[in-house]
């Protein structure tokens, strides 16, 4: 799709868009219809060789961008809003958890040119970056490697192990044998060693159980937004929140976080860990944080993208007053995400382009 960059770089009002990004000017594009917008970003980034982050006011808005720029020739993902799990429940879908980590992973990879988001999904805290980086490891055939301690790391990033692999985010093992759905993969994968030694990784098809293609290695990200390297850390530093609450209406959230800091000792991890993830990671990051100063910011109908974060922070506060007076959340534990005053605040500082 090179003749589309090439039609729109001769356009007079383009290059005076594109030398003001060239400078480090906030720039701006006025009268654009979905797929002109798409054009814009490809033709930037394509030519500038920036990689972006492009922010809209809704999911269907951002899918169709997505579509687009895959068309005419860039790698896009979406990454989802997040659900943030407060509550016990008794089942939790990870489909789009695999989809933001998927988005972050590829981004680190350098294997991303666009990432998309709405605005309250990508001011929420997410894994830091460098512990993403830390927690992706290479198996490679003719290494040396014991399955027992891959599998160890496996757990330690969220894998959950079962009998036989259906589904993303799973692992068996079978004597010499691991078999790994990685969340960024479309098939599973099965590493068979020799003794101590990776002997071959093939890709193989979950209803046949056959081998497909042969690949040399293959890199593994974590499964979980949210890991745990130390579960006796963070339970102590559970109590030494619960014993730090000093409130009359305090009593709920210190018997439940007494409860909470039990469970996770005992490796019974309870589905509302999602609260802790200002003690699980002690830099809060969002997804801005996977995008350098350099890189491209766009934001597409800046008044929706505005309107969208009022109404999620409004929503939020609301659903907080709940959480507090039945003790689920406390104070300290009752952030999850960067203001819209934060938030415009990175996208000035940053090579910013607004789309309407």
């Amino acid at each position: 799709m090179d003749f589309l960059n090439n039609v729109i770089s001769e356009l007079s009002e383009y290059k005076k868009l594109e030398n003001s990004v060239i400078k480090g000017r906030p720039s701006a594009a006025t009268g654009l219809t979905g797929v002109h917008k798409a054009n814009v970003v490809t033709a930037l980034c394509s030519r500038l060789k920036k990689k972006a982050l492009i922010i809209v006011g809704d999911e269907q808005e951002g899918t169709q961008l997505v579509n687009d720029i895959c068309s005419m020739g860039l790698r896009a993902l979406f990454y989802p809003l997040r659900d943030f799990c407060f509550r016990e429940m008794s089942g939790i879908s990870r489909e789009y958890e695999h989809k933001r980590i998927t988005a972050l992973a590829t981004v680190l990879k350098g294997e991303c040119d666009i990432v998309v988001a709405t605005i309250d999904a990508a001011s929420q805290f997410t894994m830091p970056p460098e512990v993403l980086k830390k927690s992706s490891f290479l198996l490679k055939v003719g290494e040396k490697a014991v399955i027992s301690d891959i599998a160890a790391v496996l757990e330690a990033s969220g894998y959950e192990r079962c009998e036989l692999v259906e589904g993303e985010g799973q692992y068996a093992v079978r004597g010499g044998i691991l078999d790994l759905f990685i969340t960024d993969e479309k098939a599973p994968v099965r590493v068979e060693f020799w003794d101590d030694e990776i002997d071959t990784i093939n890709y193989f098809d979950t209803l046949s159980q056959r081998r497909t293609d042969y690949v040399d290695e293959i890199e593994i990200s974590p499964s979980a937004e949210m890991l745990i390297r130390d579960k006796n850390e963070l339970a102590e530093k559970i109590r030494q929140k619960a014993k730090a609450l000093r409130s009359k209406n305090s009593a709920k959230a210190k018997s439940l976080l007494l409860s909470e800091s039990e469970q996770i000792e005992t490796g019974n991890m309870p589905t509302s860990v999602d609260k802790f993830l200002t003690l699980i990671y002690d830099r809060q990051t969002t997804l801005f944080d996977y995008f350098g100063r350099d890189d491209l910011i766009f934001v597409c109908e800046h008044t929706k993208v505005k309107e969208r974060m009022h109404g999620y922070t409004w929503q939020f506060n609301e659903d907080l007053k709940d959480y507090l007076e039945e003790g689920t959340l406390c104070k300290g534990l009752d952030t999850f995400f960067r203001s819209y005053q934060e938030i415009c605040s990175i996208i000035t500082d940053n090579r910013s382009v607004y789309l309407d």
